[in-house]
């Protein structure tokens, strides 16, 4: 029975059908809530000054708008002012929502930590899923409660006409969904954050800038492309999708631009930040990296398969640009994803091996576990497949452009000399990972090494072309100062340019392919040496636990069988501390003290975890029992359950 509604919960679904599982899930849902999420409902509702922030938000939204629409009405037509008006108020909906929505999210996990509450949370026993949902739920319910407040001020525009009903209905479920992707990702940053303030500081310093972006490129910029598809999109609109759903012609281009892109720009942030929400919440010891992996999979195959189709049919000269566009787009992405996983740990610890040999999981569910060579491994594979599964397209495109008045030769080997170039530093950035995460103490110094490393090849080579003049005088063979950088392969895509450049390309795509595996196998070795190495101590700590049992059974044993009385409580002659097995030249002085032993001499291991992304770190405070695997009850943890990391 749930605590929460007092009803029935079913045991399960009938079946592992899909449909029986959704309507399992749907009757979860309603009988038995979610227990953060009403939790935190409760406490909003004992709140007084809610209802006074949603008046006071409403009462000046409405006097903008009245403003808006009383000025516009004095020298524009009545259809023009219910235009304006429409564009102004979601135009200023969407900056509460992104402003808003990630400050109250923000609050959510930097609360309990700084109230000293989050221990209780945790010793309810919930998993990191549902804390995570829970609080999405209650913070996605805030902000959807000022979004159902500025509804009847929407409706303004009805007054004055020039705007469909559908329009308006359309840009409030879009509100709905933009405020879904900016409570994420304020869960995002409060589920790493320490204190309430910095969480909602700093999520104000991503939102704010990230707010004027997204506004700036997918409104007014957008909506002159999109204009020229349908003549009936004003083409400074900023809230044109509404628009376009309504006075857009049906076809293939309406249904890409007006359902498959949106759903991506939807769907695969916002289960990246769910799964950054997720790994930041478990523990140090458990699986964070496959639901991330899961995402970067998906991730990079959509990308790819996406910017493929969208090459096809794009007429006459717009191929290659399209085409390096989508390269440079698959780039950028593989790049972010390095630091994702530069937190993943150097092998699975103790708990997860655990549990995958209690579940038998299969050899590739554990490919998808912790781990950073196989992080490695993954990434080349996805990785590699996608730039050439958009190369090979974009390559078919622009060799054989259509015919027709419009059709411009264009050199298809400036697009093979980039694609090229762009994989191969690809393969450079992932072997450099695995390297310096491997010789790292923890995940952030591994990030900021990695970033300081990227920026400095992206960015010194310019400026030592500007110093010796290759920049000022036009001269192609003195750029090949800049072949270490990532933007030289822009310059690899010119028709005319000397030879030497041509050949410092390829050799430079040589070169970094092979530094990159090269660097991949060095930091194989060198986590294959830290973790053998951990396996032993491990090892010589069970071999002393199994001595001091042996000796304890043996003393409890010895006065029984000649009949004498038991040894005395004295410390000198029961205690086996005296005879227990020594680590560091100290006697050790406890069960618990024999297991930390080895840990203490190789080195804690030290990770910060993920910002946004899985990484592994050691628990202090864990049982020696389920430490050691003693009692199968309980999953092995502990500090020596996950294996070190290498000194620099």
């Amino acid at each position: 029975m749930s605590v929460q509604t007092g009803q029935t919960i079913p045991d399960g679904p009938v079946s592992k059908r899909i449909v029986d599982r959704a309507r399992f899930r749907w009757t979860v849902l309603f009988r038995d809530p979610n227990p953060i999420w009403i939790r935190e409902l409760r406490q909003a509702a004992r709140l007084t000054r809610t209802p006074i922030i949603l008046m006071a938000v409403t009462v000046m939204i409405t006097l903008i708008i009245a403003a808006v629409g009383g000025g516009a009405s004095s020298t524009n037509p009545s259809d023009q002012v219910g235009m304006i008006v429409f564009h102004t108020f979601f135009s200023l909906a969407f900056f509460i929502v992104a402003w808003l929505g990630p400050s109250l999210a923000a609050n959510a996990i930097a609360t309990e930590r700084e109230g000293r509450t989050w221990e209780a949370v945790i010793l309810t026993g919930l998993r990191p899923q549902v804390i995570a949902r829970g609080k999405f739920l209650a913070a996605y319910t805030a902000i959807g409660t000022y979004i159902v407040m500025l509804a009847p001020v929407g409706a303004l525009p009805f007054l004055f006409g020039g705007v469909h009903p559908a329009e308006v209905v359309i840009a409030f479920i879009y509100l709905f969904i933009f405020a879904l992707l900016s409570v994420a990702f304020g869960l995002a940053i409060s589920s790493k954050m320490g204190n309430s303030r910095g969480a909602i500081v700093l999520t104000l310093l991503l939102a704010v800038p990230a707010s004027f972006f997204v506004y700036g490129v997918g409104g007014p910029l957008t909506a002159q492309a999109v204009h020229q598809l349908w003549d009936r999109v004003h083409p400074s609109a900023p809230v044109w999708l509404p628009t376009a759903y309504v006075r857009g012609q049906f076809g293939p281009e309406y249904m890409a631009l007006l359902f498959g892109l949106p759903a991506l720009a939807v769907v695969l942030p916002a289960w990246f930040l769910y799964e950054a929400t997720v790994a930041n919440l478990a523990s140090g010891n458990d699986d964070r990296s496959t639901g991330l992996k899961r995402w970067y999979v998906a991730t990079a195959l959509v990308l790819a398969a996406t910017c493929a189709i969208a090459i096809v049919p794009i007429p006459y000269a717009g191929d290659e640009p399209f085409a390096v566009g989508s390269i440079s787009g698959l780039f950028a992405f593989s790049a972010f994803s390095l630091f994702v996983f530069a937190g993943e740990p150097l092998a699975p610890s103790r708990r997860v091996t655990y549990a995958w040999d209690r579940d038998e999981v299969g050899p590739l569910r554990r490919f998808f576990g912790p781990g950073i060579v196989k992080t490695a491994h993954l990434q080349f594979g996805v990785g590699l497949f996608a730039f050439l599964l958009v190369s090979i397209i974009g390559l078919n495109e622009i060799s054989s452009p259509p015919p027709g008045p419009f059709a411009i030769s264009v050199d298809p080997m400036g697009f093979v000399r980039f694609a090229l170039f762009a994989a191969g530093y690809f393969v450079f950035m992932v072997g450099l990972t695995t390297f310096l995460r491997a010789r790292s103490q923890s995940s952030g110094n591994a990030r900021i090494l990695l970033l300081v490393i990227l920026a400095a090849l992206a960015i010194v080579p310019w400026i030592v072309a500007a110093m010796v003049g290759a920049l000022s005088r036009g001269d192609d063979t003195a750029l090949v100062i800049a072949s270490p950088s990532p933007f030289f392969g822009f310059v690899l895509m010119k028709d005319r340019l000397d030879p030497l450049l041509y050949g410092t390309g390829y050799v430079a795509t040589a070169v970094l392919t092979g530094l990159g595996f090269m660097l991949h196998a060095a930091g194989a070795r060198k986590v294959r040496k830290v973790v053998s190495e951990f396996e032993e101590r491990l090892a010589k700590a069970d071999e002393r636990l199994a001595d001091e049992d042996d000796e304890l059974d043996a003393s409890l044993e010895g006065p029984v069988s000649s009949g004498e009385a038991p040894p005395s409580s004295s410390p000198a002659a029961s205690s086996p501390v005296s005879s227990a097995p020594v680590s560091s030249g100290r006697p050790v002085s406890s069960r618990a003290e024999a297991v930390a032993a080895p840990a203490k001499e190789v080195g804690e291991h030290k990770s910060d975890g993920p910002s946004f992304m899985g990484g592994d770190a050691a628990s202090a405070d864990a049982s020696p029992e389920a430490s050691t695997g003693e009692n199968p009850e309980n999953p092995p943890s502990g500090p020596e359950s996950t294996p070190p990391d290498a000194g620099a």
